[in-house]
């Protein structure tokens, strides 16, 4: 069985739903993002990498406090100029397939 696959896709999409949730944690507790980062430093050294927040300070909104996380379209935005183009052409597969989904679903549900 390969290494790229749906099973271990899906694994970094749960991944990815709990760093969002840390977030909005951090976001929520008014924490820093230097405490984020603490307590992100042993996944990151296990990575090989640094951490970076998806909102950087001078990225949020001056006087605005958030009940929520952020969206982080400046982390995705990051990714897409970072990824190989093998896996941007797998995301924009998966995306459009989502796309085709929902409209399915919304022809589909106007039909009943």
């Amino acid at each position: 069985m390969a290494f790229d696959n749906p099973t271990n896709h899906k694994r970094v999409t749960k991944i990815i739903e709990i760093l969002d949730l840390i977030e909005s944690s951090r976001v929520s507790n008014k924490a820093s993002v230097s405490e984020m980062d603490a307590i992100l430093k042993p996944l990151m050294e296990r990575l090989g990498t640094t951490p970076a927040a998806a909102v950087t300070p001078s990225e949020a909104p001056v006087g605005k406090i958030y009940a929520m996380a952020p969206h982080p379209w400046s982390t995705i935005k990051q990714c897409v100029k970072k990824a190989t183009m093998k896996d941007l052409m797998v995301a924009q597969a998966q995306i459009m397939t989502r796309i085709d989904e929902y409209i399915y679903d919304t022809e589909n549900s106007k039909k009943v």
